[in-house]
């Protein structure tokens, strides 16, 4: 995790270069990020890295130029959890959705896919930001065991070993996901 968050940092500070017409130091930005992300975790906390659409929506759509700007969305976010945060809780998800979608759509670099642009780049380029992702496919369950009591006895058959790769609540490889969590009142105790 330290190298995906190490790489997303970099590639942020590159991105933020591109826009503003700066130069950062990512040699002491990697040294920084690492020494903290130890840190913080000898006192029990997450390490941590920048944020790509946070940044973006920073500085494109803000206009934030300085290191100010970063300090105010960090401590508006700090603001948020802990003073607000029962307040927060109250947004549906749903909402919280659709602002994301609409960061999406306002950090994405619409040119990048005009038919103009596809055309200038190296073929392999596009043939692999124009591929569709390939689909996680589970493993198929080993076939049951002939000779074993489970396999004669339909009866006894386990959803283990089952024929199918899905279990009978529909999920793959007898995965089922874990039962939700119900409030309780003192009364119902």
């Amino acid at each position: 995790m330290a190298v995906v968050g190490l790489l997303e940092s970099l590639m942020t500070a590159k991105m933020v270069d591109d826009i503003t017409d700066t130069h950062s130091r990512k040699t002491r930005e990697a040294w920084g990020q690492g020494a903290a992300n130890m840190l913080s975790g000898l006192f029990g906390g997450m390490g941590g890295c920048a944020m790509i659409g946070q940044t973006m929506i920073n500085v494109k759509a803000s206009g934030a130029r300085t290191r100010i700007s970063t300090f105010l969305a960090g401590v508006f976010v700090l603001i948020l959890v802990v003073a607000l945060g029962d307040i927060v809780a109250l947004i549906p998800m749903a909402a919280l959705v659709a602002v994301m979608i609409v960061v999406a759509i306002a950090t994405f670099d619409w040119h990048s896919i005009r038919p103009a642009t596809l055309k200038r780049m190296p073929i392999s380029e596009t043939v692999v930001m124009n591929s569709p992702s390939p689909s996680p496919s589970a493993p198929s369950a080993p076939p049951a065991d002939k000779h074993s009591p489970a396999s004669s006895d339909p009866s006894s058959k386990s959803p283990s070993s089952s024929d199918s790769s899905t279990s009978p609540s529909g999920y793959a490889l007898g995965f089922s996901p874990p039962p939700m969590k119900t409030s309780t009142s003192i009364a119902d105790a």
